[in-house]
């Protein structure tokens, strides 16, 4: 502001005018750069509800894989503990035939009942893993398992 549109008065004084100053020129209506906040709000919103909408639809595949899997597991565990059994058996039958093999010198031992020694469970505990049948070939005839 220059000067010569103050009133003229003392310019020692440091008072407003009588009148007070002029009006002030300010441009009005400028135009606006950017987003307008409502648009910044509406496609940060958009963005956050398709990245949970993603997030829960990868959690639902997520979920149906491993339902899928637990049901295949559950049909299958018949037939895994059919082959655990006959793992069980022929490694039961190889055992006591070739316990018989060892103890045939000894007159005390009887083939039907076995040594009562050696059982030290009321009860067999299966192994954890299958054990897979070419492991024990040779120890038993296969006439005469089946």
């Amino acid at each position: 502001m220059s000067w010569s549109r103050v009133p003229r008065m003392d310019r020692a004084l440091e008072m407003p005018p009588k009148r007070g100053f002029p009006p002030v020129r300010i441009r009005q209506n400028l135009k606006a750069k950017g987003w307008a906040p409502g648009t910044i709000a509406f496609v940060a919103t958009v963005v956050m509800v398709w990245g949970h909408y993603r997030l829960y639809t990868g959690n639902r595949h997520k979920r149906k894989l491993v339902d899928e899997r637990k049901f295949m597991e559950f049909a299958m565990y018949p037939f895994l503990q059919a082959e655990r059994d006959l793992t069980l058996v022929l490694e039961n039958r190889a055992v006591k035939k070739k316990l018989d093999r060892l103890m045939a010198d000894d007159i005390e031992y009887d083939p039907k009942l076995g040594p009562n020694f050696y059982y030290r469970h009321k009860h067999y505990v299966p192994s954890r893993y299958p054990i897979k049948l070419h492991h024990f070939e040779g120890l038993w005839d296969d006439e005469e398992l089946y």
